[in-house]
């Protein structure tokens, strides 16, 4: 799944569905890309967040790190 949400970015194109739904991204320019990772009793849970602004917005940039 990480594969074709990789190759959907890399194309600028990233479509979901399920059988009652379907959902098309287009994203563009800068992405913004969240991880976290948290661990509680018995639950691991690893969280990606990739998110980005519509055309003609301008995003605030920050620094990136990366342990």
């Amino acid at each position: 799944m990480l594969e074709a949400i990789a190759r959907g970015l890399a194309k600028g194109k990233l479509s979901f569905s399920d059988d009652d739904d379907q959902v098309q991204l287009k994203p563009a320019g800068l992405l913004n890309f969240r991880v976290s990772a948290t661990e509680d009793e018995g639950e691991h849970r690893l969280s990606l967040r990739i998110s980005w602004q519509p055309d003609g917005e301008q995003a605030q940039r920050k620094a990136l790190r990366v342990k």
